[in-house]
């Protein structure tokens, strides 16, 4: 999930250019096609883990380990996937069962990891694997089965020929074989072209993308996903770090993987461990990683991390090294229930029709400019620079989810719509949300203005990162 050595893994077998990249994708190398069409499809807002709760591999206890994955189940996820290197999991046929046992028994779904497939990238596709792979896990047992939501591929592909041909094929492969499930691929964030990472060439590592960077971003994004045809668009993005200094294209990252999924859904990586040069993340933190993606309409949120990577420069997590809960662990359990109970619901019924910037805070950053981030054709004005409002809108329907993009509060923000409204109704906030909680909208006071054709409301306050979903009724 980080790329901790930025600009040290690129090698000559970069993808050469641009003309090179459209001939690949002209001629399709040989990558089979998928002849049967998916039936996958994804049913609830995906909340889910890198690096999951540990198991003792070497001397497995199954109460102790159903025990430790239902920590993830507490903490309202629904999903786990596989991502722990060897040593913390068993990548084999065997393993893979395991954990799926070890998940259905505690009710999660799982993305398996098998060591045939995994880090795809690494290895040149094989149909006689990949059938062997398909047949073996559509006949597993119907409950294991029903606990299997897809394979977990490989993470962050670079951009070099070989890695796109190695896991397009196997993608299309599995895909074709197992057309009921996911088989996800993690792609790499935007500022990894800033550093020449893996296979980039055109970075000068001064932190801001500029117009050739995002051009080789944007080639790298739209050539895995013309190649992968992906179910899901999946990526990492970790804006903050220890100095205070916030990533100038966080929000580029989101709107790009937005405009190209090609319709299909994108999930996002909020930074849960401390590491690095990046922030231990506090609550605010974790409330703006979770809060942001979804006003860009992200169906999944998966952190990084559940339990800290045993790497060096890595802090702690939902847990320390140690294996003791951190105060983020009910952090982010609040969080999960809140979203799955309150935001979810929403994101997955409605679609997400535009984001709105009341500004270009947090500063200098990259993409704004020529963007309609900063007008809409419903929203007139808002009060508060630091607020960043997501469109969801189908036939009956209208939503704002409104969210402070500063890890301070705000108060007392006022929003000016370019119509006249009838009511509005908002959720209730994240601050306080249990299992007991009520989910039900409050009405609150409307100011329509019929000569300006216009209506304002005003949210009393958002604490740092904080969204809130708000129902307009037409």
């Amino acid at each position: 999930m980080n790329i901790a050595s930025l600009g040290q893994n690129a090698t000559a077998a970069r993808l050469p250019n641009l003309l090179s990249i459209l001939l690949c994708l002209s001629i399709g190398l040989v990558t089979p096609s998928v002849l049967c069409q998916s039936r996958w499809h994804q049913k609830e807002f995906i909340l889910g883990t890198f690096h999951d709760p540990p198991i003792n591999i070497q001397k497995k206890n199954f109460a102790k380990d159903s025990a430790s994955f239902a920590l993830a189940k507490n903490a309202y996820f629904n999903l786990l996937t596989g991502t722990q290197g060897d040593g913390r999991i068993d990548h084999s046929l065997d393993g893979m069962r395991y954990s799926l046992q070890l998940a259905a028994a505690v009710g999660l779904k799982y993305l398996v990891t098998d060591r045939r497939i995994y880090e795809g990238f690494e290895k040149p596709y094989d149909t006689a694997v990949a059938r062997q792979v398909a047949k073996d896990y559509r006949s597993l047992p119907s409950a294991l089965r029903a606990a299997q939501y897809g394979y977990f591929l490989c993470d962050e592909p670079q951009f070099r020929l070989d890695h796109l041909n190695n896991v397009s094929g196997w993608n299309s492969l599995i895909s074709q074989l197992d057309p009921e499930k996911l088989v996800l691929v993690n792609l790499a964030p935007s500022y990894s072209v800033d550093a020449d990472w893996g296979g980039f060439s055109s970075g000068n590592s001064n932190g801001i993308l500029d117009a050739n960077e995002r051009a080789d971003y944007e080639l790298y994004l739209r050539t895995y996903i013309t190649r992968l045809k992906p179910k899901v668009v999946s990526f990492d993005h970790f804006p903050f770090f220890k100095d205070g200094a916030f990533r100038h294209d966080y929000f580029y990252n989101l709107n790009i993987v937005r405009n190209n999924t090609n319709k299909a859904a994108f999930w996002a990586c909020p930074m849960t461990v401390g590491h690095s040069s990046y922030v231990d993340p506090t609550e605010a933190h974790i409330r703006f990683m979770y809060f942001c993606p979804i006003a860009y309409g992200a169906k999944g949120l998966c952190v990084f991390s559940f339990f800290p990577p045993p790497e060096e420069g890595y802090r702690s997590a939902l847990f320390d090294q140690q294996g003791n809960k951190t105060q983020r662990y009910e952090i982010v359990r609040q969080l999960n229930l809140y979203v799955s109970q309150v935001v979810g619901p929403v994101v997955m019924r409605v679609p997400n029709v535009g984001v709105f910037h009341a500004s270009i805070f947090p500063p200098n950053q990259t993409g704004f400019d020529g963007s309609d981030y900063l007008s809409s054709s419903l929203i007139k004005s808002v009060s508060d620079s630091r607020i960043l409002i997501g469109l969801f809108q189908n036939s009956q329907e209208l939503y704002l989810f409104v969210v402070n993009k500063d890890v301070a509060k705000v108060e007392n923000v006022s929003i000016k719509l370019r119509r006249l409204v009838r009511q509005i109704f908002l959720a209730p906030r994240v601050m306080d949300f249990s299992f007991t909680s009520s989910r039900r909208y409050e009405q609150i006071e409307t100011y329509v203005q019929p000569k300006q054709n216009s209506s304002t409301f005003v949210i009393p306050e958002l604490e740092g990162g904080e969204g809130r979903m708000v129902k307009v009724a037409r």
